[in-house]
Order: C-alpha cells, then structure tokens, then sequence
C-alpha cells in the first residue's frame, strides 16, 4: 500500500522549485492505451505564485510515480482559502499533442516510421518489437504521431505499444503481465472494494466486417466467431488502408484485429478499493464480487485519488482474452 504521508509533490520552474506535501486533492491516472499519464493535485498555497510552472514530479518515498510536463496551473481564492491547482502529463503527451505530416510510405520498415514518429520527441528505441514491413502505409490527415507508430504495430499484427513508467515505449504480441491481486469482500486477506460497476456492452462487438476488394466490391467477410454464440448481429463495411491491399490475407488480417477491439468493450469492470494500492496496468485481478468469480482479469487503467471521500484506487478491468 502506498502510504499518503510519504507522497512528495515538487513543481518546477524555469529558476525556482516548490515542494507540496499535503494535497487538498489530487487524481493520478495510468491507463494501459494511452502513453500519456495524467496528475492533477490542489495543494493550499498561501505564498505569491507568479512562477511559470513547467515540471510536475511525484514521489513516494524516493521512488518516483510521476514525471511530467505542466498543462495548465490555475490559482483561486474562496473562503476556503487560496488553492493552487496544478494539472500535467508525462512527457508521452508530446506524441499524442503533435501531429504527423500525412504521408503514403512505400517499402517502409518500423525503424523509419520510429525515426520519423519517435525520435523526434526523445524516443529513438522501442523495446521488445522487430522490424516489420509494409509495401505501403498511409498517415492520413489529423493523425497523431503516436497513432502513426502504434497504428503500424498493430497493423503488422505485433501487438499494442505502450510507454511504462520509466518512459520506455514497448510493443510486444503479448500485454505486460504483472502481479496478480485478489480482490474479494469475502475474504480477509483479499483486498476489499468500497464499489464494484460490471457493464456488459453488448452494443460494443461487431459480429461481421463485409470487406472491399481491390476491385471495389465488397466480395468477402471476416466473421467474429463468437457471434453466434452471443447472439448478435452488428455489420460494418471495411475498406482495408493500404498496408492491407495485397490480396484478401491482408483485408481478413484487419477484420481479425477490429473485431478483437470490438470485443474488447463488452466487459469492463471497475473496482473502486479503499487506500492507495500498489497496482499498475497490466497486473492481474482475481474478482470474486459475492455471487461470480473472474479469474486473470487485466487490469487497462489505475487511477489513485484524493477526495471527498478520502484516498481511493479504481482499477478498470478487461477480459484478458481480447488484449
């Protein structure tokens, strides 16, 4: 557990340094399909603050939580006092705030969509990924550079890219798989959840992507292969990008990876705890809720918060098997 009272916020700026100790509030989030991790903290201020304020960092003790950059600072006076709000994200914000150039690649391997998309804003490696190849790749209009790289990944059927919190980008076929939590309030030694929400998207699947040829017609299909099983039928026409236009392998490759995220939304389950837990994106969640058991769930999103109601962890969980 991570113990409040070590937890170090420092804010700097271009000359001067602040140290916060005691939030009013604050909310720090990890989400598995973002680079980008977010914090925002309200700490009482009762000091002049004309500083521009660039860098955020968190610590717990001397292990650091959280390094970004400042978006927005903003400084109120109620009768509660005066408050300074500071909002920021990791330096992975960099790749989703800038835009990639449209572009149509042609015998384009990863390591140049790296040099062009990554390197750039300071990540010139990317760990656990080979070197794949498109004949064509296109980056179309309003394209983030993150979007550009991890698009390609995906693309090439090697998985999904994400930066961990040491700032390394990584993409590997199989997701991060960390320690595995018991979360029960049935059981002493699991951890106990304050609220539980379990939605079933049935909306979310598609059942059947009708696929373009080269000629224009729509002339085959890939079928999700539990949509039988579930009883759903929810049909939506593909034009396969470029990357995907050399015979039907490609168009039935593209359908197989958006009928998995489809998929991916049908369960999501979120576990608020008491407390600040030591958890991650990516670890495991074995859920026993009172009357069902889910074993193996992957836990996409953490988010540890300061509020009304004390110190708090909601944990965001998936079915592992649509990763």
């Amino acid at each position: 557990m991570i113990d409040p009272a070590k937890l170090r916020f420092i804010a700097y700026g271009a000359k001067d340094t602040f140290t916060f100790d005691h939030p009013v509030e604050f909310e720090l989030v990890k989400s598995y399909d973002s680079p980008a991790q977010s914090l925002e903290a309200v700490f009482p201020c009762e000091q002049a603050m004309n500083t521009e304020l660039m860098r955020l960092l968190l610590f717990h003790g001397e292990q650091r939580l959280f390094y970004g950059l400042v978006d927005e600072t903003c400084l109120s006076h109620t009768d509660e006092g005066r408050r300074l709000k500071i909002a920021a994200r990791s330096v992975g914000a960099l790749l989703l705030d800038n835009e990639a150039v449209p572009k149509l690649y042609t015998n384009v391997y990863l390591r140049e969509i790296i040099s062009d998309h990554l390197s750039p804003y300071g990540f010139p490696t990317v760990i656990g990924v080979d070197n794949p190849f498109f004949s064509q790749y296109q980056i179309v209009k309003g394209t983030s550079e993150w979007e550009a790289f991890s698009n390609f990944c995906r693309s090439a059927a090697r998985g999904t890219a994400y930066l961990n919190d040491e700032g390394d980008v990584i993409c590997t076929v199989n997701p991060p798989r960390g320690k595995t939590l018991q979360i029960s309030n049935r059981r002493e030694d699991a951890i106990h959840y304050a609220s539980l929400r379990v939605v079933n998207n049935r909306y979310a699947p598609v059942s059947k992507f009708l696929i373009r040829d080269n000629n224009g017609a729509y002339s085959y299909s890939y079928t999700n292969p539990e949509a039988s099983t579930l009883n759903i039928q929810r049909i939506r026409c593909l034009i396969p990008g470029p990357e995907y236009s050399e015979g039907t392998e490609g168009g039935w490759l593209d359908g197989r990876l958006r009928v998995r995220r489809s998929m991916l939304g049908k369960l999501v389950i979120t576990a608020t705890c008491p407390g600040l837990l030591e958890a991650a994106f990516g670890d495991r969640v074995d859920l026993d809720d009172g009357y069902t058991t889910r074993s193996g769930l992957f836990v996409q999103q953490v988010r540890h918060r300061l509020g009304e109601g004390g110190y708090t962890t909601t944990l965001t969980l998936l079915d592992i098997n649509y990763v």
